[in-house]
């Protein structure tokens, strides 16, 4: 496919980009936003995909068999054929890279907090290479279908990008199913593996069908026999496929699918890779709530707020040391229930020292052996008397506003 093809399509997603930065432009240099631009292209990539896919039908539709190969004559070998889409796909490669690399290598140059990783970078390269293979996959349907290929160009295109995503624990799955995720957003937040295992198929499949369109324009229909390189292609992707199905997620796991673990008074929702230190800090988060008397409640960590409604938000667990992000973790909660996490600088310093001794008292009364017991009058309320004072003083607590008086 003549390279004349890519530019509608990279061009579209260009100007998605520049209207999202225009929204939120930076403004500062380097730009601290310029680390979700591979976000902005994985999220508005399904666009470009359709219009691409689109695009080439349209193209098929109209000029017959050339467009199969611009400019090359239809008798030309199948090797000929393919050797037209190798340009254009190393182009794509390379934009992929740099838009997903760069903004990667500047985010860690400068030390800038974020959850853009590698695999988020493989994602974006993986989403830009993919925009050379659906004006191939839309040229041979146009070719192959005429009209019914025009139509059937954008749904094969959800599809491909949809459907393979549905299969969880898999390379083909993305992070979260793309309803989920907020339309037109197809999740692609997933691990390097997976989303090479995901390129692979899908470029099987447009080489099948481009093999395909082929084959049915260069025989005459009376000799027509489908050759073994279609039939290769074909099987290919069929095979990769199912072997993605089979694969678990502790062979390719995507890093950032929420996981929700339930104890008794809390549900803790987390990302794969956090979910051994959850699981360790949740008995005492459970404690802690259970204290208060506030449950059922849903905390979530950081990597997976955005996915879930929650009460709370587990803060602290990015740290290397397992024993300081369960500590740092714990205090927060501890913080958060006791109203000292909501007190800001503005607060009168009694209120401050309330909501600390609250605090204290909440994680002596959760596991005893954490913290010595506190001199408040509360300190002596029964378990469900502490619930019962908790309840009438909570939206006081949570706005920072108990005083001394209230521990008495």
């Amino acid at each position: 496919m003549a390279a004349a093809h890519h530019p509608l399509s990279l061009l579209v997603l260009a100007a998605l980009v520049a209207l999202s930065f225009a929204v939120e432009a930076p403004r500062d240099w380097p730009p601290a936003d310029w680390g979700r631009l591979p976000l902005t292209v994985r999220d508005y990539a399904v666009w470009a995909a359709l219009l691409g896919a689109l695009w080439g039908a349209v193209t098929g539709l109209r000029h017959g068999p050339g467009s199969v190969a611009p400019g090359r004559s239809t008798g030309r070998s199948i090797p000929s054929l393919l050797a037209g889409e190798v340009g254009p796909l190393v182009v794509a490669l390379w934009a992929g890279a740099v838009i997903g690399l760069v903004p990667l290598t500047i985010t860690l140059a400068r030390e800038a907090p974020g959850t853009l990783g590698f695999g988020d970078a493989m994602a974006t390269v993986a989403g830009i290479a993919l925009l050379a293979l659906w004006p191939t996959l839309g040229m041979a349907l146009g070719t192959l279908l005429a009209r019914w290929g025009v139509l059937l160009a954008p749904l094969v295109t959800l599809a491909l990008l949809f459907l393979p995503a549905q299969v969880r624990g898999t390379p083909l799955a993305s992070i979260t199913p793309w309803w989920g995720n907020g339309f037109p957003a197809p999740g692609w937040e997933m691990a390097w593996p997976a989303t090479l295992s995901r390129l692979a198929v899908l470029g099987l499949v447009a080489g099948a069908l481009l093999l395909l369109a082929a084959w049915r324009l260069g025989t005459p229909r009376g000799a027509r026999r489908l050759p073994a390189s279609a039939l290769a292609a074909g099987a290919g992707a069929v095979a990769l496929a199912a072997v993605s199905v089979v694969l678990r997620p502790d062979v390719v796991t995507a890093t950032g699918e929420m996981r929700c673990l339930e104890r008794e008074h809390v549900t803790l929702c987390s990302a794969p890779e956090e979910q051994e230190v959850v699981e360790a800090l949740s008995g005492r988060v459970d404690a802690l709530v259970a204290v208060t008397g506030t449950g059922p409640v849903t905390w979530v960590t950081e990597a997976v707020v955005d996915q879930r409604p929650a009460d709370g938000v587990l803060r602290g667990l990015g740290q290397p040391d397992r024993s300081a992000a369960m500590g740092t973790t714990t205090d927060h909660v501890a913080s958060r229930l006791g109203g000292a996490g909501s007190c800001g600088r503005a607060a009168p310093q009694e209120q401050h020292d309330a909501a600390t001794d609250l605090t204290q008292e909440l994680r002596r009364r959760a596991v005893p052996s954490w913290s010595p017991a506190q001199g408040t009058g509360v300190a002596s309320l029964s378990a469900s008397e502490f619930r019962t004072w908790y309840a009438e003083h909570r939206e006081r607590v949570e706005n920072c506003e108990l005083d001394r008086e209230d521990l008495q």
